[in-house]
């Protein structure tokens, strides 16, 4: 596992491949462990009203690119469609970015009027972020 690189791309279930990793070379906490065999949990203190809201305006100004990014989404596995209507629907934004002289464009999932207040996060250290750097080669 010394030799580990992340993939290229983002893979739904991944880093569940890369458990060893984690724990072994990465020497992660329970919490960190946790999350990456059964994933985030999110820490709701309320539980948020029965709400649907529109979409950002970057999203309903640009809804052919929103709905191809959503449809890949879907095929990666990251989102799934569901038969009933969630008891919260937040809007969704789209953030366009130049990288490399190319735009690049992601939706963003806009949780700030119907989830945040909800939600008590925890506490993260960067401990395991640093420790995770210092097991990186150059051009990792």
């Amino acid at each position: 596992m010394e030799n580990f690189r992340p993939p290229p791309v983002f893979s739904p279930g991944g880093i569940h491949a890369k458990s060893d990793f984690w724990e072994h070379t990465l020497h992660s906490g329970a919490w960190v462990m946790d999350i990456i065999k059964n994933g985030y949990k999110v820490p709701f203190h309320s539980e948020p009203l029965v709400d649907e809201l529109d979409n950002n305006a970057s999203v309903r100004e640009n809804m052919p690119l929103a709905q191809d990014l959503v449809k890949e989404l879907l095929q990666q596995g990251v989102l799934k469609v569901v038969s009933s209507k969630p008891h919260c629907v937040s809007p969704l934004g789209l953030v366009t970015r130049i990288i490399d002289g190319e735009e690049k464009h992601r939706l963003i999932f806009d949780g700030s009027r119907l989830v945040n207040q909800h939600v008590d996060p925890p506490t993260v250290k960067l401990a395991f972020l640093q420790k995770a750097l210092l097991k990186l080669k150059p051009n990792e």
